[in-house]
């Protein structure tokens, strides 16, 4: 029997990079879930439905979403997050999560996913 089609929530509130990451991701024969573009709106995703795997962008629509990778967190589930800030701006409680800092491509995101999704660390260190 296959093994299920990952599923993969994609957190970006910028159009042209959440589609860049969701062909990305059917490219890698993954499944994509979202675009959600609030943080809100992510937590009650992930609450509802816990993806295998995310990509976030950490400024949505002007607010912070440590929550959402707190969320994930929580639940086991690997990421990285994708986004303009230095980890340096990080809390210290989430300072060895995994970024991927733009303008780094789409592809590389989640090729680093994909990495997290298959490593026995998770979604912890680099």
């Amino acid at each position: 029997m296959p093994e299920p089609t990952k599923r993969i929530l994609i957190v970006e509130d910028e159009y042209y990079l959440a589609e860049d990451c969701a062909q990305e991701i059917v490219r890698q024969g993954m499944q994509v879930m979202g675009p959600i573009g609030s943080v809100e709106s992510a937590l009650q995703a992930v609450a509802q439905d816990v993806p295998d795997g995310a990509i976030i962008d950490l400024n949505l629509q002007g607010e912070l979403a440590f929550k959402v990778v707190q969320a994930l967190r929580d639940r086991g589930v690997p990421f990285v997050v994708y986004t303009g800030y230095s980890s340096l701006a990080f809390p210290v409680q989430l300072a060895e999560i995994v970024t991927v800092e733009k303008p780094t491509s789409a592809a590389e995101a989640v090729l680093k996913l994909v990495e997290c999704m298959t490593s026995t660390r998770g979604y912890e260190g680099e």
